[in-house]
């Protein structure tokens, strides 16, 4: 089973986008990935009205019978022309003209025939995603503040949220935002990554996004 703390798929997020060009999701990868994170409802979410799949996989894939149901989206939102190269993508979020989302969101998997993910593995994860905020310093992001997060309202979801600031790497200058969320009754967890520019609304951004993407995925 694959677990990713929601400031490291940011991270990632930040270095996904090719140096060339920006492509469509490859054959390859799994439409099941972005199932809780499709293009419209990030466009609508952070008011831009373009998108490109960056990655999108499943723990599905291939014909897998996994423990957990594990699925990664990246999207990139842009308005204007599309950029055409990893830099330009970069400059034009640094501007407040383009964001990196992404989610990931767990659920219980059908070959979990011995109940390992509801009897100990979805409590590791909650532990990690509870404790993440605290490892900012450890994994240099740098400037990082908790900012508890409940986008879906009177839901009932638990959930935590972090915000740090790029100091590295070619999204430096740009701020992570990061919230997860758990049904404990229904053992999945979702977590949800807006990376854009400070004059953007980070944690506005990220609350829309998330009541788009944190209702379906736990329910």
């Amino acid at each position: 089973m694959r677990r990713r703390l929601p400031f490291l798929l940011s991270f990632a997020l930040l270095v996904a986008l090719p140096a060339a060009a920006l492509p469509s999701v490859a054959a390859a990868e799994s439409a099941a990935g972005c199932a809780a994170l499709p293009a419209a409802a990030a466009k609508s979410a952070l008011h831009l009205p373009s998108a490109v799949t960056v990655r999108s996989t499943s723990s599905l894939d291939g014909g897998a019978s996994p423990e957990s149901i594990d699925n990664i989206c990246q999207q990139g939102l842009w308005s204007g022309p599309k950029p055409t190269s990893k830099p330009a993508m970069y400059k034009r979020a640094r501007e407040g003209r383009a964001a990196l989302v992404g989610a990931e969101t767990w659920a219980p998997g059908p070959g979990d025939e011995e109940g390992r993910w509801e009897s100990k593995e979805f409590g590791k994860l909650l532990a990690e995603l509870e404790a993440s905020r605290f490892k900012l310093t450890t994994l240099g992001a740098g400037g990082g503040n908790a900012k508890p997060l409940n986008p879906t309202g009177e839901d009932g979801f638990s959930g935590t949220g972090i915000t740090a600031k790029v100091v590295a790497g070619p999204g430096k200058g740009l701020i992570s935002t990061a919230g997860c969320w758990w049904n404990a009754s229904a053992y999945k967890a979702a977590c949800v990554i807006v990376v854009e520019a400070k004059s953007r609304p980070g944690v506005a951004d990220l609350n829309a996004l998330a009541k788009k993407v944190v209702p379906a995925a736990l329910g």
